[in-house]
């Protein structure tokens, strides 16, 4: 990236910030998932910087980005939260969700203790960020998102 380039993007995060937090604050659920998908836009300016300043409306083309990053990021969030509540079958009848119902790790068995089945549930249960994951793992978020999906693909098929 360019001087200029940085000093043009570092300009409209500056202008756009609050703007774009408010959209992602109407389609995410926590301030934690906010703060990330504006992260994540500016992220991919930072990748794309041509696109954003030849675009003929880079404020447009920001909110554009973030749409994506909500859609993704809910995306993601439902598909860790359908992954966990998919498979609860006892007695080959699917448990429903009550104050009677057992916890997840009961449910779950063996599969509840490994690494990846915490991962899942950190994120469509307990509703952490990649963000909050990766700083409680000590890893990067990039890591964390990789770890996440690996995590899913695995679950996925221990639990078929």
């Amino acid at each position: 990236m360019t001087e200029e380039q940085y000093r043009y993007i570092a300009a409209i995060y500056v202008e756009m910030y609050e703007k774009l937090k408010a959209y992602a604050s109407a389609k995410l659920e926590t301030d934690g998932q906010c703060e990330e998908a504006v992260q994540e836009v500016f992220r991919i300016a930072c990748q794309k910087p041509e696109d954003l300043m030849n675009s003929g409306n880079p404020h447009g083309w920001l909110m554009k980005v973030m749409k994506y990053t909500a859609q993704n990021m809910n995306r993601k969030s439902w598909n860790a939260a359908r992954l966990v509540a998919e498979y609860p079958v006892v007695n080959g009848k699917r448990v429903s969700y009550t104050e009677d119902t057992p916890k997840l790790e009961t449910i779950f068995g063996g599969t509840a203790n490994t690494e990846e089945f915490r991962l899942v549930k950190a994120m469509a249960v307990d509703g952490k960020t990649h963000l909050e994951l990766a700083q409680e793992l000590g890893i990067s978020v990039a890591a964390c998102k990789k770890r996440m999906e690996r995590a899913k693909k695995t679950l996925k098929k221990s639990l078929k």
